[in-house]
């Protein structure tokens, strides 16, 4: 018997091999493979359908977890959603203003990326849902889908002592960027267990960290940070939003961060960014 629509369900896990017990399950059959594939590249694993439930009813049972419900929305929410503008990459916008909006209301809050996607969640409650278009991922957003997807890793890594930036790992640390310079790449430290988790995988903070900003004055030479300087610009960087502003423990994330890292200032053009993220 062929299942309905609702009954098609897709569970991917965010960065399984450390049991980080955050997952997205998708509903229906309308999406594009496009969600797919940028879910692979954020480091989300797919489950065997055989094993799905199972693994993530068990998974939900474990402190701090959460699962993202991704279904394709209605046409009022399409109507909430608002009409979805390019957004331009060449920093025109040092933000991405108004395309973005968090808001709260009794006991939930209500994400919207303007003319994409909608997520309703609470920090209280283990499961969220996001209503969204079925080209959610396609080339035409597919830099909106990356911020979106990474502010539900933001809010949801948070509790597990894990602060988001945008920005890429490079070997002798990260560099850290507005949300348009990075393309809308980010990446995850985990203040707990030292480690980066990022598109490329797991990597180890070591000793010797260095956090670097760029800037499009300098030339030919770089500059030291001192923590305090490193503090600010994390906290202006970082890809947790909400209407209250840093939460408590993201600011001490942060400030730990700072504390042990070296800040380095390059010229701009001394990065050369990803040329291809799906590599």
């Amino acid at each position: 018997m062929k299942k309905k629509p609702e009954e098609i369900v897709t569970i991917m896990q965010f960065q399984r091999e450390i049991g980080l017990p955050i997952f997205i399950k998708i509903i229906g059959e309308n999406f594009s493979p496009d969600i797919f594939n940028l879910l692979k590249l954020m480091q989300f694993d797919k489950i065997k359908e055989d094993d799905a439930q199972k693994i993530l009813l068990e998974g939900m049972k474990q402190k701090n977890a959460r699962t993202l419900e991704i279904s394709e929305c209605g046409p009022l929410v399409v109507r909430q959603l608002g009409t979805w503008r390019e957004m331009p990459l060449d920093g025109s916008m040092h933000t991405w203003g108004g395309m973005e909006t968090v808001f709260g209301r009794d006991n939930y809050k209500v994400y919207r990326y303007q003319g994409l996607a909608m997520i309703v969640f609470s920090h209280l409650l283990p499961l969220w849902k996001m209503g969204t278009l079925p080209n959610f991922g396609a080339s035409s957003n597919e830099l909106a889908a990356r911020s979106v997807l990474a502010r539900f890793l933001s809010w949801a890594l948070a509790p597990h002592g894990i602060v988001g930036f945008w920005g890429a790992p490079v070997e002798e640390g990260v560099v850290v960027m507005r949300q348009w310079e990075s393309g809308a790449e980010s990446f995850f430290v985990d203040t707990q267990k030292s480690r980066i988790i990022s598109i490329e995988g797991i990597k180890k903070l070591n000793s010797g960290f260095k956090i670097h900003r760029l800037d499009r004055t300098l030339k030919n030479r770089q500059v030291r940070m001192t923590s305090e300087q490193i503090l600010a610009f994390l906290s202006n960087s970082t890809t947790y939003l909400s209407t209250e502003g840093l939460t408590v423990p993201i600011r001490q994330m942060i400030r730990q961060l700072s504390m042990m890292a070296e800040g380095i200032v390059l010229p701009f053009e001394d990065f050369k960014p990803r040329a291809d993220l799906s590599l």
